[in-house]
């Protein structure tokens, strides 16, 4: 997952710390980048986004849980804190985005964040972020803190998983940015017949690892 250090990217992380004990500009918009990640996930993974108003205290929480995934004490700590609040209150306060979130998730008989595959062609585990599957179609949300960290080749090769994974459904892509808050359709795959429509409904877990 985006916020799990392991052992071949922690040291790279630790090496973006300069020696006054600072993060690099990199640094300190990956890691933000990361925790709002998180954040927007775990309001996706818990319903949250279906409120009228949001708790303050959540958004603290989120953020507080997010930062134990780094090294303590993290250089730059108030700054990232006040910046992902800052960004966060701004993206939950953008009426249009959250009933554009809330229209797709509506659609969902099944939700699920972050399912790990492993995609024999490129021999590499792949993670979507979010995927809304629902009786038609298969829904790939990718969260990004800015679009231009957009990456077409990360996504085509979710698109060629989904593919392989789903091959009745169509795929629809869509570039969720916090900064600004946007939500933009990438791809809109054509209408196909809702062939195994009740088998998938049904599915809680998927079989990704085969």
């Amino acid at each position: 997952m985006p916020l799990q250090l392991s052992a071949k990217s922690a040291p790279k992380l630790l090496q973006e710390f300069t020696d006054s004990y600072t993060l690099s500009e990199e640094g300190f918009a990956k890691i933000l980048g990361e925790i709002l990640h998180f954040s927007i996930e775990r309001f996706v993974e818990n319903g949250i986004f279906s409120q009228e108003k949001f708790d303050q205290g959540i958004i603290n929480d989120l953020i507080e849980r997010a930062l134990r995934k780094y090294p303590d004490p993290l250089p730059n700590r108030s700054k990232i804190v006040s910046e992902a609040q800052t960004l966060l209150n701004d993206f939950l306060n953008n009426r249009k985005v959250l009933e554009e979130i809330r229209e797709l998730l509506l659609k969902a008989k099944n939700i699920l964040i972050e399912p790990q595959a492993y995609f024999h062609e490129k021999q590499e585990v792949l993670r979507p972020d979010i995927l809304v599957i629902s009786l038609k179609e298969v829904i790939l949300i990718e969260i990004k803190l800015r679009a231009s960290d957009y990456s077409e080749e990360q996504v085509t090769e979710y698109i060629r998983l989904l593919k392989k994974l789903f091959p009745n459904y169509p795929i629809r892509v869509y570039l969720l940015t916090i900064e600004p808050p946007a939500l933009k359709e990438i791809l809109r795959e054509g209408k196909e017949e809702e062939r195994y429509a009740e088998k998938l409904s049904h599915s809680t877990q998927l079989s990704l690892f085969e």
